[in-house]
């Protein structure tokens, strides 16, 4: 009876022992599966982020690229209009021309205000007044020049249209540069975005590995202490055995 004590007490010494690292174990691998959901939703969130940033980028560059291009052929649009009136010899030709110079100065100022969405409108400001004046100067045309000669027609309009024209165009160069000058920092940015993204999973990963390998080794030291603590007890029992005989 009394080895049949022993023995049990000797093996519910154990239980303890094997509950706490059970418990341990589980707790670290807990950690560990965390730490890796974790970094998996951090990765996703960040390409799913990353992804948006380049389209919303390229998407506001090729929108305002577009936004230029229309807005110089309007302007270019207007001064040939402005000649053809010249060349016009119907006594409606001034009619004519309000007609078709009303939607063309109508899609400037609806490209102008497009810009100012895209870009910042302090940036805008030379180009905003140099196609006001341009404007001013065209549609002035009808009162202002309706009656000068064929080599006076050609004298306003390489006086007064040509370097409103050509200063509308110098605007326009101008925007577009800053344009690109502006794409080239936001690439920047993303790229410095990417890599700190990058540096986090990373750092996350490592984490993840670090704890897993401590889980690892905790678990192992766990498992030979407790059979050296086994074969301990084991001997014990045997002694204790051989005692009782």
């Amino acid at each position: 009876m009394k080895k049949r004590w022993l023995v049990s007490a000797k093996a519910g010494g154990l239980r303890p022992i094997r509950a706490r690292h059970r418990r341990v174990v589980r707790i670290g691998f807990a950690v560990v599966v965390i730490l890796l959901g974790f970094s998996a939703f951090d990765a996703y969130r960040v390409q799913r982020s990353l992804s948006e940033e380049t389209l919303i980028i390229y998407r506001r560059h090729i929108e305002h690229d577009e936004a230029l291009y229309r807005l110089r052929r309007t302007i270019w649009i207007g001064s040939n209009t402005a000649r053809d009136f010249f060349l016009n010899p119907s006594a409606d030709r001034a009619s004519v021309f309000r007609v078709q110079l009303q939607p063309l100065a109508s899609d400037s100022r609806r490209l102008m205000d497009a810009l100012s969405h895209l870009q910042n409108e302090a940036a805008l400001t030379d180009l905003r007044s140099a196609i006001q004046r341009f404007w001013k100067t065209i549609e002035a045309i009808p009162l202002s020049a309706a009656n000068l000669r064929a080599d006076e027609s050609y004298g306003f309009i390489q006086r007064e249209v040509v370097p409103r024209r050509n200063a509308v165009g110098d605007a326009l160069r101008e925007v577009m540069e800053n344009n690109q000058t502006e794409l080239k920092r936001n690439e920047m940015e993303f790229a410095q975005t990417r890599r700190s993204a990058a540096r986090r999973l990373l750092l996350a990963l490592g984490v993840s590995l670090v704890f897993g390998i401590a889980v690892a080794g905790f678990s192992l030291f766990f498992s030979e202490s407790l059979e050296r603590q086994a074969a301990r007890q084991y001997e014990e029992v045997a002694q204790a055995r051989n005692d009782l005989q």
